[in-house]
């Protein structure tokens, strides 16, 4: 290739790169801003915010098992943008247009001599348009902040690699306070930090006054940093240790979760595992350019780039003892490695079919930018409904309403979101039975309703928690309601009780009979409730686990306006554990809507099997279902 004619044309076609470079940044701003604050905080987000409001000091010195650099950083942007959703969420879109800058500033610096430096817009959208980019740019979360100062330390890395002579000093120190930034930011960091800090030993290897400065600039990021985590992290990780079956991960678990962590890095957190093979496939391919970028001269710089790249790939794949969970997040700090190894195929074509290769590059970037950033164009998406569930309570509490929070971690959402108007009981997940059961009667003492609020873990565990249980040895569910990461339900507290037993003899065929009815309480009005008794015989156990449901249904076109679906005894009593003859009663309760319409209504009740929704028929007929009520709203 002719050198003055390469020169001409990229003297000529410097400007439009950077115009391609703006437009992508204004692009990435575009679709991170997009619906920003159009879902819920959820658990870790509102965790972040927690956090961030201890004593600054108290952060430095670490409160949670995390590096407490993001949430100094949320203290500051809290105090200077206030605390909407918008504003918590500002900053990570802000990190991730640093970061997306810093890839293509990389992506120039690291480009042969003589080439275009067509490659940094490429790395740019590699990295800007990435899912992994622009989920977490909507997400008050550390993981555009940490990766944006890793970038930064790998840029002073290669501007030292290349050994500056103006300002020498400035550049060391830079790289040695953002290595500690990015470490002091996430952990996994510091994968990419060891790799810089191995290169630049590399480089500076023959030269006493650059090796010098390695190692002050090494020693002060080890003081710095060292300080914090071998103060703060040395019982985590001995725990960890102790509490993991091996310290050394598996073979098939490096390469099941590095399958996993391609797949969500090309395709998203929340892609489905059957794109891997297409995932595995462009990652085959960026390894073949790599390996023959690597044997070109000068190879520093691949190496580099290779280099950064199997640490990131390893330190997230490697679940272990000290690295206990794996999620497609942690391949974030590979994305940039990735991008520069992909943008290499620029590399050896000549210097005017580069826009060709753009186009190429185009057509592969896509449909993953379109697949993987879908969610963000889902309105119905969302990881948390928490402000939906009290937004629910506080439009139909009543007084003498009272609240349950079960299991604490959800605080950190009921401090952003809350409180309630009434009174809040936190049931502590480290509380002993005796400890609930004081807490509860203590509570219930005086209230005629309480809500539930399940959250995480406790929401789906088939063994119902404690707290349950205790409900539904003293009142009726009226209500229950499903919000992504929590359960809402309404319980009625139940008296004594002195109405009469109505008979009733309706048998299903797999052995259940309702016996008979008694009313507690009889409030057919719109916002009203009905609460009975349901008692039942067993004429033999029952062959399946079934849900009694009961629905108020309009007579005139049999549209249910009110309903309760669940086990007997609110899921204490299956009916495969009812012995011949037993009998149970079952109190069940209906909220009635506040907008429920005058007319006439049948309160009717059967059973299902889930999940199949296979009904038993009633004995000597063909018929699921009995009427239990007929009753008339005026």
């Amino acid at each position: 290739m002719n050198p003055v004619r390469h020169a001409s044309f990229a003297t000529r076609h410097r400007f439009p790169g950077l115009w391609i470079r703006l437009a992508l940044l204004l692009l990435v701003f575009g679709l991170g801003s997009w619906a920003l604050d159009a879902r819920a905080l959820w658990g870790d987000e509102a965790f972040s915010v927690w956090v961030s409001k201890a004593p600054a000091g108290a952060l430095a010195l670490g409160l949670d098992t995390n590096p407490p650099g993001y949430f100094l950083t949320v203290k500051l942007t809290r105090w200077l943008f206030g605390e909407s959703v918008f504003a918590l969420r500002f900053p990570a879109l802000c990190f991730a247009l640093v970061f997306t800058a810093l890839a293509a500033r990389l992506g120039r610096e690291m480009a042969p001599p003589g080439r275009l430096k067509g490659e940094s817009a490429l790395v740019a959208a590699w990295v800007g348009l990435a899912p992994l980019t622009l989920y977490f740019a909507q997400e008050a979360r550390m993981y555009t902040l940490a990766c944006a100062l890793s970038a930064g330390a790998m840029w002073m890395t290669v501007r030292l690699m290349s050994a500056p002579t103006r300002r020498v000093g400035l550049v060391w120190t830079a790289y040695a306070v953002l290595a500690i930034g990015s470490m002091y930011t996430h952990l996994y960091a510091a994968a990419l930090v060891g790799v810089c800090a191995l290169g630049l030993l590399v480089a500076c290897a023959r030269d006493r006054r650059r090796l010098a400065s390695w190692a002050l600039a090494h020693a002060a990021i080890a003081a710095v940093f060292g300080a914090w985590f071998f103060g703060r992290q040395t019982a985590q990780l001995s725990k960890s240790v102790v509490d993991r079956p091996s310290l050394f991960p598996a073979l098939p678990d490096i390469l099941a979760n590095a399958g996993r962590g391609l797949n969500g890095l090309l395709f998203g957190v929340r892609a489905d595992l059957s794109w891997q093979p297409v995932a595995l496939a462009l990652a085959g391919l960026i390894a073949i350019g790599a390996l023959a970028w690597l044997r070109r001269r000068p190879r520093r710089m691949p190496a580099l780039a290779l280099g950064w790249l199997a640490a990131a790939v390893a330190i997230a794949c490697a679940t272990s003892g000290l690295v206990p969970e794996f999620h497609p997040r942690y391949f974030m700090f590979a994305l940039l490695p990735i991008a520069l190894c992909a943008a290499i195929a620029t590399r050896h074509i000549p210097a005017r079919p580069v826009w060709l290769a753009g186009a190429i590059a185009a057509l592969v970037l896509a449909p993953i930018t379109v697949i993987g950033n879908a969610p963000i164009f889902d309105p119905t998406w969302t990881k948390s409904r928490y402000d939906q569930a009290l937004a629910s309570i506080r439009a139909t509490a009543q007084p003498g309403d009272g609240a349950i929070l079960q299991n604490s971690d959800q605080i950190f959402q009921y401090e952003y979101y809350g409180p309630l108007p009434m009174d809040t009981l936190h049931v502590q997940n480290a509380w002993s039975p005796a400890e609930i059961d004081r807490a509860f009667e203590a509570f219930a003492a005086g209230k005629r309703r309480i809500w539930l609020l399940n959250y995480g873990s406790d929401a789906v565990s088939a063994q119902r928690p404690r707290i349950e249980q205790r409900l539904a040895q003293t009142s009726a569910r009226a209500r229950i309601e499903g919000y992504q990461d929590a359960t809402l339900s309404l319980y009625q507290l139940l008296g004594a009780v002195d109405a009469p037993v109505e008979a009733r003899n309706a048998r299903w065929t797999d052995g259940m009979t309702l016996a008979g009815l008694r009313w507690r309480a009889r409030n057919a009005a719109p916002g009203g409730g009905l609460t009975l008794d349901m008692i039942w015989r067993a004429e033999a156990r029952p062959s399946a686990d079934y849900t009694l449901f009961l629905h108020l249904r309009r007579a005139t076109d049999d549209a249910r306006m009110a309903g309760d679906d669940a086990p007997p005894v609110a899921g204490t009593r299956p009916t495969t554990t009812w012995a011949p003859g037993e009998v149970i009663t079952d109190t069940r309760a209906l909220a009635l809507p506040a907008t429920l319409p005058p007319g006439k209504y049948r309160l009717v009740a059967g059973w299902y099997r889930y999940p199949s929704f296979e009904r038993p028929t009633l004995a000597g007929s063909a018929e699921t279902e009995v009427i239990l009520e007929t009753i008339e709203v005026p």
